[in-house]
Order: C-alpha cells, then sequence, then structure tokens
C-alpha cells in the first residue's frame, strides 16, 4: 500500500515540549500508521527516529512562543514550493488574518492540496472567526468550540476530534502522593487571573490543613514578571508563610511534579492563548491526579469526561474548600484518580484520537 504524505503547517518541531501548538500535532504525526508526516524542525534540532514523520530542516532559527518573522516567511515558502507527495496540507494555528491569508494563498496557486485547519484555541474574539476559517475540514477541540464556529460554516465543515497526550512511562504512572497535600497550579500568568485566584484561596485553604502550593508557570510575554511579582506581594500581604509556597517556573518535569500532587488547578477565568481541553490536564489525568478546574465551558467538558471537579473562578473560599475536601477525603480522591485515568484512556488516549484524523484524510483524500 502506498504511504501518502501529509504536510504538517506548524511552528518548528522540537524539544523542550512545553507548548500545546508542538505537543499536538508531534502527538499525531509521530504516530500516523497509514499516512506520513511532513514536518518542520528547527535549524539544528533533531527529533526522535520515527517511521511515520519526515522530517525538514528550517535555515532560520524557531521554537520560541511565537515564530520570529523569519520563520514565519520560511515556512510560507516551503508551503508553495510544489511537492506531487503532498496531497493534504494539515494547519495547527490559533485562527489568526495570518494563517488565514497564507492558507488563501496555498488554495490559488495549489487548488488540488485538501486543507484540514485544527482551531487549537479560539482568538480573543470569537465572533470573527467566520472569516479566519479556510480548511476543507475545520477540525475543533471542544463542543464549546463547535457551537460557537457551527454557524460560520456550511454544514459537515466542522469535525470534533478531541486532544490526546501520548502515555507516560508505566514508573511515572506509579509514583506516590507526597506525604504533606501538594497543589501546582499550571496555567499562565499573563492571560487569565488564575494565579491571582490560588494565591487569594492560599490563607483560607492553611486555615484547614498543611499543605504546598507549587506554582509552575512558563513566562509567555514580558509581562509575566510583573504578575509573578504582584501574586508574590498578594501572598506576602496575607503572611503566607514562604516555605508553604515555591514559583517552579518552567520546569522539564512537570509531569514527575503532577504525578506526586493531590490536584492540579486551573481556576482561570479565560482560556485564551491555551486549547479548550488544556494538554497539562490531560496529563494529570493520565497520573490518576485529580484537577480542580473553572466552571469555564470547555472546562465543563472535561469534568463530565471524568477526574475533576468544577469551581467558580471568582470565588477563592469555593478553590480552598475544593483543594482541603480532596486532601482530607481519600476515598474521593481516589475515585477521581481512578476516574481521570479511565477518562485518558477512552477519550484522550492517542489510540482512540490518532485513527480519527486519519479516517479525515481519507474522506478529503478519497
Amino acid at each position: 500500500m502506498t504511504v501518502r504524505d501529509v504536510r504538517f503547517v506548524t511552528k518548528p518541531l522540537a524539544p523542550p515540549w512545553n507548548d500545546s501548538g508542538k505537543n499536538l500535532p508531534w502527538a499525531i504525526a509521530s504516530r500516523l500508521t497509514r499516512y506520513r508526516a511532513r514536518v518542520w524542525t528547527p535549524r539544528g534540532a533533531e527529533l526522535a527516529p520515527t517511521p511515520g514523520v519526515v522530517p525538514e530542516h528550517f535555515l532560520s532559527a524557531g521554537g520560541a512562543f511565537r515564530n520570529p518573522m523569519l520563520t514565519n516567511v520560511e515556512a510560507m515558502a516551503r508551503l508553495l514550493v510544489p511537492d506531487p507527495r503532498v496531497g493534504l496540507c494539515h494547519f495547527f494555528f490559533t485562527p489568526t488574518p495570518t494563517t488565514a491569508r497564507a492558507a488563501a494563498l496555498v488554495r490559488r496557486l495549489k487548488p488540488r492540496t485538501a486543507i484540514v485547519q485544527n482551531v487549537n484555541s479560539l482568538p480573543r474574539e470569537p465572533e470573527a472567526l467566520g472569516r479566519l476559517l479556510f480548511g476543507d475540514r475545520v477540525v475543533v477541540l471542544s463542543l464549546h468550540a463547535e457551537s460557537l464556529i457551527g454557524d460560520s460554516v456550511a454544514p459537515g465543515r466542522v469535525v470534533r476530534i478531541a486532544p490526546c497526550v501520548p502515555p507516560f512511562d508505566p514508573a511515572l504512572l506509579a509514583t506516590p502522593r507526597t506525604a504533606r497535600p501538594t497543589f501546582v497550579y499550571a496555567g499562565d500568568l499573563e492571560f487569565s487571573t488564575g494565579a491571582v485566584r490560588v494565591a487569594e484561596a492560599v490563607p483560607a485553604l492553611l486555615r484547614e490543613i498543611e499543605a504546598d502550593v507549587l506554582f509552575a508557570c512558563r513566562a509567555k510575554t514580558e509581562r509575566a514578571r510583573v504578575i509573578e511579582q504582584s501574586v508574590r506581594h498578594l501572598l506576602a500581604s496575607a503572611h503566607v508563610p514562604d516555605e508553604r509556597v515555591r514559583w517552579l517556573g518552567e520546569i522539564d518535569d512537570l509531569p514527575a511534579v503532577l504525578a506526586s500532587a493531590t490536584a492540579l488547578l486551573l481556576p482561570v477565568d479565560t482560556l485564551y492563548a491555551k486549547m479548550d481541553l488544556p494538554l497539562v490536564a490531560l496529563e494529570a489525568l493520565q497520573l490518576g491526579t485529580p484537577c480542580i478546574l473553572s466552571d469555564l465551558p470547555p472546562l465543563r467538558e472535561l469534568a463530565a469526561a471524568g477526574g475533576s471537579v468544577l469551581v467558580d473562578p471568582a470565588d477563592p473560599l469555593a478553590l480552598a474548600a475544593a483543594m482541603a475536601r480532596l486532601a482530607r477525603d481519600d476515598h474521593a480522591w481516589s475515585e477521581l484518580s481512578e476516574a481521570g485515568r479511565a477518562a485518558w484512556r477512552t477519550t484522550f488516549h492517542p489510540d482512540v484520537i490518532v485513527p480519527a484524523y486519519e479516517d479525515l484524510y481519507d474522506t478529503l483524500l478519497a
């Protein structure tokens, strides 16, 4: 059987795997069986040898949260070069006018090339989506995104496929919980008030139990430093002991930290600049670590899959109560832990998700 090539249009793929815009396409590309993914990698980077992946090195540097302009120019040039092996382009970007213009040029110069567009996260103004959707098929990750996009495109164009995270080493899955309850906030600092809400909940939590709270936040912009200092000041003003709060920043072993935690915290008021169903939450579910999530529409879907509880992001006392309850109630914690593992196996496992993409490719290339 002839293996067909799919061009993955993404930021350059390479470690560190700390960006959902790289992690999801790599999780899919590296597990294709009926197709071969042609992926872009930064200059000098090496991907693990994978049968279904053909890496193509950029001349320019890449791999940052946002691509440098030179990388974008090179990506556009590569995208437009004729390549008879490629019958389909698969875009993985938040919908923007730039990607829409790039896709329009591909359509004009390569009219036979099918296009799949993943809406990995929603733009700041979802009402503008209609003019930013260009794929022959538009893949959304959540029911919430599907409901927002449904009125903007022709029937049958939108396909909902959940995100996935690859299996961890079995030894990591067996990591015991820390002796003292430990809670990890792994959301952003700049775009939501999640870090502030966690800080507001800490004093109430420590009045109930002795616990540790860890902030594992990747700085995406310069503003992150300002927010971190504000949160530190908030904690100091509430006389929270320094030893009860640790700032980890961006770390390579976040899964190991999550594996031993009591819960992952995501009490965010917006998912802007994050996936509808954040990959860090899916990793926590796989590890059997319950999640305490905001009562936002996409996160409600995640909680419905199992392994998570919902709180009002504007109510720090409710967040503190949920944290204390999980720390005290071993039975409730164990039930959530097992439900989370089951949710990952049945809904967010690559063995479930990757065949759905290959079926989609089959439909477009039939």
